[in-house]
């Protein structure tokens, strides 16, 4: 196991030209957790990961990494490993030489930095191409070089920046199960930064959703995804369905949110209402796409689901599942059926009967919904 460090994060801020990029960060990042920072270009995720490693200051707040505090520590004296989005590996160096400089780089002496280079030859499958540069790599090569110049030194934390966007998808996933392993292996603390929903939900302990310099909400990646705390967190999280419509509230009657389109959708299952919530009050029921059959228009209806009639637009298949995109009046829904092994695609154009469970509905008011 290599040595790791919790990361606690206090009121954090930076402000910079007037802008502010971060604003009262609060987080806890535990020793040997793998956690993803999620969020769209502008967001402020780098800003954060900047941060974290030292190459910005921050205008408030402090970072301590166990009971040591890092906030006006250099980077090199913070004991943390950095992979950039680009990788940033020099072509005049052989992959030995480059992890030999960042192992001199951490003052170690030569016999350390031979049993080090070894180790990492050996972790990240690179020993036949030790003495291959960067434009002789392979795409995974090249980032598993830079994964193990990182990890040579062994930092307490790993820092990961947008690690395989240069990669194509079938190599990315490669390398998302690859880097996964070695962090269980290794047990070394991580933090991702990235806009791939997928990359998050799939890599990471919990995720923290960044919006606007703000944690929007932090999680585990399946309760972000089933019980995000705000459109914003919902749309973020994968694909989902949002409804326009208001609330309506009446003494005598179950709360429902009426939709132009979809008619009077009933909330019998929801425990308590946003706080927001007053009768006529505006928002956005989020529904996965998975929430979504489709059956034909003469089945017979169950007393579960929400029924509405619509029209397959489109359909497509990702080998796994069909996705279709299906109108009902104005509004644009889409509902995802698993594909089996031949079963044909419903056609475009086919009137459809929807059923909506409405159990695994959120709603956002006022405030809550998305712009």
């Amino acid at each position: 196991m290599m040595p790791r460090a919790g990361l606690r994060l206090a009121a954090l801020g930076v402000r910079k030209q007037g802008q502010t990029l971060l604003d009262g960060i609060d987080l806890s990042i535990e020793a040997g957790e793998f956690f993803a920072l999620l969020g769209p270009s502008g967001s402020g995720k780098t800003s954060l990961l900047r941060v974290i490693a030292g190459l910005d200051k921050p205008s408030s707040g402090s970072l301590r990494l166990d009971d040591r505090e890092i906030t006006g520590l250099a980077p090199w004296q913070r004991g943390i490993g950095l992979v950039f989005q680009g990788y940033a590996l020099w072509s005049h160096l052989s992959v030995a030489e480059h992890i030999d400089f960042a192992l001199e780089e951490h003052g170690l002496s030569v016999p350390q930095r031979r049993e080090r280079m070894a180790w990492a030859l050996d972790a990240f499958a690179l020993a036949d191409f030790a003495g291959r540069r960067p434009a002789e790599l392979s795409g995974g090569q090249q980032q598993r070089l830079a994964l193990a110049r990182a990890l040579a030194g062994q930092p307490r934390l790993l820092l990961l920046d947008e690690p395989f966007s240069h990669l194509d998808p079938a190599l990315r996933q490669q390398m998302r199960r690859e880097l996964r392993r070695l962090q269980r292996q290794l047990g070394f603390t991580t933090v991702l930064v990235t806009h791939d929903q997928q990359e998050a939900l799939s890599l990471a302990d919990r995720v923290g959703v960044i919006r606007h310099g703000r944690l929007e909400q932090v999680g585990t990646p399946a309760a972000l995804y089933d019980f995000p705390q705000s459109a914003y967190v919902a749309q973020i999280g994968g694909a989902v369905n949002l409804i326009s419509g208001q609330l309506q509230i009446e003494p005598t009657h179950a709360p429902c949110f009426v939709s132009p389109d979809l008619g009077k959708l009933p909330l019998p299952t929801l425990p308590t209402l946003p706080a927001a919530a007053r009768h006529g009050a505006a928002g956005q029921m989020a529904l996965r796409p998975q929430a979504i059959r489709l059956i034909p228009v003469d089945s017979q209806r169950n007393g579960r689901d929400f029924h509405v009639e619509g029209v397959i637009e489109n359909v497509e298949f990702t080998g796994s599942e069909y996705v279709y995109t299906l109108q009902v009046g104005e509004q644009c829904l889409s509902a995802s059926q698993p594909h089996l092994c031949g079963m044909p695609a419903l056609p475009a154009g086919q009137r459809i009967l929807l059923a909506l469970n409405l159990g695994q509905a959120r709603l956002f008011l006022a405030d809550e919904a998305a712009s």
